[in-house]
């Protein structure tokens, strides 16, 4: 029992990483566009198939597939870390009810802590694809990447700055405080998530790049999904003949 639920482990793991690579990388060119669109690269009206014309005009087929293999990477490992983790839980889950079914909510449950599993590793990966898709700029995936970490480390070190700078101010004496008809003046309240939610929708932001991620999205599962199963299949039957 054990050793056929390592098998279907490994089957899961190895079927969803495949798939996900063949999806990611087939479609790659509407995640191009959309991560485009929404940068706001595309002109007032213009639709994701006259953008991507123009684009083509302008830029040759080549900027369809930059960062292609990151974003494949990305995705492998999104899906392997995903079903590694929704398998464990529903194998302990059988375990320990010997029910071969969960609940919904049960499965609800499963899906959300497997979604975390990967995330830790698999965000930082998709920050790497969205700046590629929008740079401006021919640097390679790695020479973004230590971009990205040396402007992290820029920000880290003015907010420390920053930090200490403000401590310092506030042990001043009484004798150097500011004149109470003359108050020091404040920043803004930041936006709320609200705020800023109803603001995108005002400029048509909010929707920005709408077409082509709704394109991506269905045929990305569509695909993923079928090279999966296929695949999942073809090693069960493979260790199937071997026992």
């Amino acid at each position: 029992m054990g050793s056929m639920q390592q098998v279907s482990v490994a089957t899961e793991v190895l079927s969803a990483s495949l798939g996900g690579l063949l999806s990611a990388s087939l479609l790659y060119p509407l995640e191009v566009i959309k991560t485009q669109l929404q940068s706001g690269e595309g002109h007032d009206g213009e639709t994701m198939v006259e953008y991507a014309k123009r684009l083509y005009k302008e830029k040759g087929t080549g900027v369809f597939w930059e960062g292609v293999e990151t974003s494949a990477i990305q995705s492998a490992t999104e899906k392997a870390l995903y079903f590694f983790a929704y398998t464990l839980l529903k194998n302990a889950h059988h375990s320990l009810t010997g029910t071969p079914h969960p609940s919904t909510t049960t499965n609800l449950a499963m899906g959300c802590m497997a979604e975390w599993a990967h995330l830790p590793i698999t965000l930082p990966i998709d920050c790497l694809t969205t700046k590629i898709c929008t740079s401006k700029t021919n640097e390679s995936p790695y020479a973004l990447f230590m971009a990205m970490l040396s402007e992290k480390v820029v920000m880290q070190a003015r907010q420390n700055t920053s930090t200490t700078t403000t401590r310092s101010t506030s042990t001043t004496s009484n004798d150097d405080m500011e004149d109470p008809q003359h108050p020091p003046q404040t920043d803004e309240p930041e936006e709320s998530i609200v705020e800023m939610l109803w603001h995108m929708q005002q400029g048509g932001d909010l929707f920005r790049g709408i077409g082509p991620e709704l394109t991506r999205g269905v045929l990305s599962a569509a695909f993923m999904l079928m090279a999966k199963e296929r695949i999942s299949s073809l090693i069960h039957n493979m260790v199937l003949s071997k026992s």
